[in-house]
């Protein structure tokens, strides 16, 4: 998570999540550090995760309907089955990408009320995986063969290019230069400035997911 909060453990519907803080102060001259202390959470849940996103310290997961908060309470279903979805870094809206008899759909929720949507994007039966970049500018989605950009606010598109990749898997750099897809067997970074492919990774194991460091580098397959 972006916070010292980290899940230590995901095992079918109970969530454990540990904290370390430490605080220094001074005072009358001197400086006094508190020992850091560990404290654990258990939060028992009503569903299984499917995956699981964050915003600041509040984090939010899915099953294969519906999207939740951490105390389990729905904050949208869709009809069909939940492929991916992504919290807006703004902390304002979330994009859930889901399957119906083979054909994708992509809807912006706001994340503060349920069930409120404030967008649902057209010809999209192909998509298959979507992320946010870093700065909530831009979103972007996946067909088989090409990676679209749209404005996160206005929902218009931005632009487009090739993949040579049908990605399942897509993930920003904090940094705001790179994306990074995967569609289970290969991964390929993608320059944003130029939208040029800067580097690819075929490998011999199934790809779960893939991810940037807080500070854009290393980058874990």
């Amino acid at each position: 998570m972006k916070t010292n909060a980290k899940i230590n453990t995901l095992m079918w519907k109970t969530l454990l999540v540990g904290c370390m803080s430490g605080i220094g102060y001074t005072a009358y001259g001197q400086t006094t550090t508190k020992v850091p202390q560990r404290e654990e959470y258990t939060i028992q849940l009503k569903a299984v995760p499917a995956s699981l996103e964050n915003y600041l310290s509040a984090a939010y997961f899915n099953d294969s309907k519906s999207v939740y908060n951490l105390r389990t309470n729905p904050m949208a279903t869709v009809m069909g089955d939940i492929v991916s979805f992504k919290v807006n870094p703004s902390g304002t809206t979330y994009a859930v990408l889901s399957a119906k008899n083979e054909k994708a759909k992509i809807e912006i929720f706001d994340l503060w009320e349920k069930d409120k949507l404030l967008h649902r994007f057209k010809k999209m039966e192909l998509a298959t995986a979507i992320s946010f970049s870093s700065d909530a500018k831009s979103l972007f989605i996946t067909t088989p063969n090409q990676l679209l950009c749209y404005d996160a606010r206005s929902y218009e598109p931005r632009w487009s290019m090739e993949m040579p990749i049908a990605a399942k898997t897509l993930c920003a750099s904090g940094n705001g230069y790179f994306l990074a897809a995967s569609d289970g067997a290969k991964v390929v970074i993608i320059n944003l400035e130029n939208r040029q492919i800067r580097k690819s990774f075929d490998l011999d194991v199934k790809v779960n997911d893939i991810g940037f460091s807080a500070a854009n580098d290393p980058f874990a397959i």
